[in-house]
């Protein structure tokens, strides 16, 4: 089990910390979608499935030392302090990944024939140069 934060929602808790610098400046917070805002993997593959009208291949190997079963991060803090609450839901966050993944013709781009040239465009800065812009 774990939150899922919708990068929206992220950028509106930045923008709502930036509002109230003050209250929150110094502080740490946990990020995350919190405990209304779940989902396990089986579930998520479950939801890719409904929304795409194909069942992804996916298999499942033994729980690993130090895997966590369930993380859900506590926002409430943040909450209490900024008013914020998460807006997009699981569901709704999935939906709209995968209309821009979709938009964007990203499947076509992961596709075995044009891996070559997804893997070029991925990485047109240098790292050192990244420091320069």
């Amino acid at each position: 089990m774990r939150d899922i934060l919708y990068v929206d929602d992220l950028i509106h808790a930045m923008e709502v910390a930036f509002a109230n610098i003050d209250a929150v400046s110094g502080r740490a917070f946990n990020m995350g979608g919190g405990a209304g805002h779940t989902t396990s993997l089986v579930e998520l593959v479950d939801l890719i499935g409904e929304i795409t009208g194909e069942m992804p291949m996916v298999s499942f190997d033994d729980w690993r030392p130090g895997d966590q079963r369930y993380y859900v991060s506590d926002t409430s803090a943040f909450e209490a302090l900024t008013g914020w609450r998460q807006r997009v839901s699981v569901v709704d966050g999935v939906r709209r990944l995968h209309d821009w993944l979709t938009e964007n013709d990203i499947p076509a781009l992961l596709a075995a024939d044009a891996a070559p040239a997804w893997s070029a465009a991925a990485a047109p800065v240098a790292p050192a140069a990244v420091g320069e812009l």
